[in-house]
């Protein structure tokens, strides 16, 4: 329970962090060229490349598994999925769902310290780091062969996926 509440308090830190520090000037463009929303359900990563038009930086899934992965976010916060476990809507014994979510990327200040577990620093800029955090909690119901095994599948592609991660 503990774990819960602390990955809880963890993901609304990132969030507040993230709107905090956002040097954006209330540029309102969309993140990528499909226009995906916060939370889409769409995957705008277009054909395994996704574009972050706001902060310039680019990744790219690999091509065995772009069917596998979406890569959905806003301007500020851009999230990489598994495609099968995001689309159960499986939920755990608490009522929170299973996302399927590989893990996080989001601009902080350079000069922030960044003070979560699990993390790593893709890039630098002149005046951002970009950080990607791996999730702590349950991405999938255990008791679902199916979902752990799609899950695990591509649990071993995010390191590819963030050695892509390149600026400009």
């Amino acid at each position: 329970m503990f774990k819960k509440v602390l990955s809880l308090i963890t993901s609304a830190a990132i969030v507040a962090a993230v709107l905090v520090s956002c040097s954006c000037s209330g540029d309102t463009k969309k993140v990528t060229s499909s226009g995906p929303q916060p939370n889409a359900k769409v995957n705008s990563a277009v054909d395994g490349r996704y574009q972050n038009e706001v902060f310039k930086y680019k990744l790219t899934i690999p091509s065995e598994i772009k069917d596998d992965i979406s890569i959905n976010g806003n301007e500020k916060i851009v999230t990489i999925y598994n495609t099968y476990v995001k689309g159960l809507g499986a939920k755990n014994d608490q009522g929170t769902v299973y996302e399927g979510k590989l893990g996080t990327i989001w601009a902080e200040r350079l000069e922030s310290s960044i003070p979560y577990e699990h993390f790593e620093v893709l890039g630098k800029d002149s005046e951002r780091q970009y950080v990607f955090q791996y999730p702590e909690e349950d991405q999938y119901n255990p008791k679902d062969k199916k979902a752990k095994e799609n899950f695990e599948n591509t649990k071993k592609y995010p390191k590819e996926i963030l050695d892509s991660f390149t600026l400009g």
